[in-house]
């Protein structure tokens, strides 16, 4: 069944959003708030959407009831591939790629005014008078009330003429972001897999390969920022790879290179942040684009630069296209209203909630037994306390890659041999990739060494004290450190549960990684859930107030 949409201002209150070329993701924005987002890939089963045929109508289908969608308008960035949009090509809008991010991450933000710092691979593009193209590549803003100011912008130039198939196979110079690609390609991983990279980086030595990797940049004073590292040094360190046979030596000489990357990664965002808030002087600053989601380098954001109050959003890759998009559709029709409100909380679980009845049928449709327990999160908390793998499955689905507590593996971070365990046999990934500690925000910082300040989105890596690091061995990470959840009364579900296991167990932090398998987007239906857990050494499901455990 297809959805038909209309897009008149005339006939609805909702602003609606699609985007982007990977990442495909639908936004519905009311009264200046997301109502209701989903990510094309929870839908189509392809991580990252990528090759998927038609996202637009999946994702249409999942945030409408019916065959017909009624929106006061629709918008998208200017690089979306006009194929998903040709039937609506005379009323969409059309914004700035970078301008969506920034809209994503200040409109949901509690700022009246914020510095908003842009990077990623790359994004709009112009021609140029050489008959080439030039892509922005970072970009800084400063935003108050409802406008979103530009203060300047980076762009990588090439002179060849390429679709956009070859985006990311050739070499554009001044991307932070497609260098961290670049160096993710020559290490053995996947398109848009530089988490990996990040992960591996706590077993190298960031010295060893730094001064090859910084006489590449060039720093200076006006906050321009000249990277070019290019197809010569992807070469100098792919034949270094390649030439080294022994595994270990080879696995040593990989996380040397990301440690070395991260590293100058870290040097390069930290420098143009600095710079920003010489620009504006605001201690308020909102994040978004790609590189945001490198989670250890945002976790030395207040210790190396005068910014004190932070904003993510949990989407800030090509999955916020869509939800700045719907925004600025939102506040270009509503801009005499005035000032923007202050949004002390912008809800990340977005997807539509599943009743218990429909679970229920879904259970026995697939014969799964399930008991209803008097308190599951007491009963839960209970199972994880005696080494059970517990898959979790809570409410509408959270927005981005970090499963938040909606849809959730969970395990006692206490146990050391669990990260093995759940790496090997449970996700089916490599043995470095580290698992999320989730803390009650009130105990936060007995077990962090940072400012007391929330941070729910796993988007900041800290330091955990070394005295409590034998307490939670399964979530400590090769260099000490751990990606941080707070936990709040807002993530209600999740913070009842931990509040059960802190009271069995005298530890406030559970073990959450995503609800899903390696290569695989994190689920999304009752039915996604039981596959996983049948498919999985997943001990327990726990779904809403069902609880299943097999035969």
């Amino acid at each position: 069944m297809k959805v038909r949409l209309d897009i008149n201002p005339n006939n609805s209150s909702l602003f609606l959003g699609i985007g982007s070329n990977h990442d495909f993701t639908g936004c519905l924005v009311k009264d200046g708030r997301i109502i209701k987002a989903i990510e094309a890939e929870r839908i189509n089963k392809l991580k990252h959407s990528l090759n998927a045929s038609n996202p637009f109508s999946s994702v249409l289908k999942y945030l409408f009831k019916g065959n017909e969608a009624k929106v006061a308008a629709l918008g998208t960035c200017d690089t979306l591939n006009p194929k998903y949009f040709y039937e609506y090509r005379d009323k969409i809008r059309l914004y700035n790629h970078h301008l969506c991010h920034a809209a994503a991450v200040y409109y949901t933000s509690p700022f009246r005014e914020s510095a908003i710092f842009v990077a990623d691979g790359l994004g709009s593009v112009w021609n140029t008078k050489d008959g080439g193209y030039k892509y922005e590549t970072y970009s800084y803003y400063s935003a108050k009330d409802l406008k979103i100011s530009l203060l300047g912008k980076q762009y990588g130039k090439i002179d060849s003429s390429l679709d956009e198939t070859h985006l990311h196979h050739i070499y554009i110079p001044n991307s932070l972001g497609l260098f961290y690609n670049y160096i993710t390609k020559i290490i053995g991983f996947d398109f848009l897999d530089d988490g990996k990279t990040m992960g591996l980086s706590a077993y190298g030595d960031p010295q060893k390969f730094y001064d090859k990797f910084i006489d590449h940049f060039e720093f200076k004073s006006n906050g321009v920022l000249n990277n070019n590292f290019g197809k010569k040094e992807v070469e100098y360190f792919s034949k270094l790879i390649e030439d080294t046979v022994d595994k270990q030596k080879k696995f040593k000489l990989k996380a040397d290179i990301a440690a070395s990357c991260q590293k100058v990664f870290e040097e390069c965002y930290l420098y143009c942040l600095n710079y920003l808030f010489k620009k504006t002087g605001s201690k308020n600053l909102c994040l978004s684009g790609g590189i945001v989601l490198n989670s250890v380098a945002n976790g030395k954001i207040r210790e190396k630069t005068p910014f004190r109050n932070i904003h993510y959003f949990p989407a800030c890759g090509d999955n916020s296209i869509a939800v700045g998009a719907a925004f600025l559709a939102y506040y270009e029709s509503n801009s005499s209203k005035g000032s923007k409100p202050l949004i002390y909380y912008q809800t990340p679980f977005l997807g539509k909630v599943y009743s218990r009845n429909q679970i229920k049928q879904t259970l026995n449709k697939k014969g799964v037994k399930y008991i209803k327990p008097k308190n599951i999160y007491e009963e839960v908390a209970k199972l994880i306390s005696e080494g059970k793998i517990v898959g979790w499955f809570q409410g509408g689905s959270e927005i981005g890659p970090r499963a938040l507590g909606h849809r959730s593996i969970l395990a006692d971070p206490r146990n050391k041999k669990i990260k093995d365990v759940l790496n090997k046999k449970v996700k089916h990934r490599e043995f470095f990739r580290p698992f999320a500690p989730a803390i009650l925000m009130e105990y936060a910082t007995n077990y962090f060494e940072y400012i007391n300040s929330p941070s729910p989105y796993m988007l900041e890596v800290f330091p955990i004290k070394k005295s409590v690091q034998p307490k939670i061995p399964a979530v400590v990470h090769k260099d000490g450190s751990g990606r941080l959840q707070t936990v709040g009364w807002k993530n209600r579900s999740l913070y009842l549960l931990i509040k059960e296991f802190y009271k069995i167990t005298s530890v406030p932090v559970i073990l959450n990684t995503s609800f899903n398998i390696n290569k695989m987007p994190i689920i999304e239906t009752p039915e996604d859930a039981i596959n996983c857990f049948l498919q999985t050494d997943i001990d327990i499901l726990a779904i809403e107030n069902f609880l299943c455990k097999k035969i």
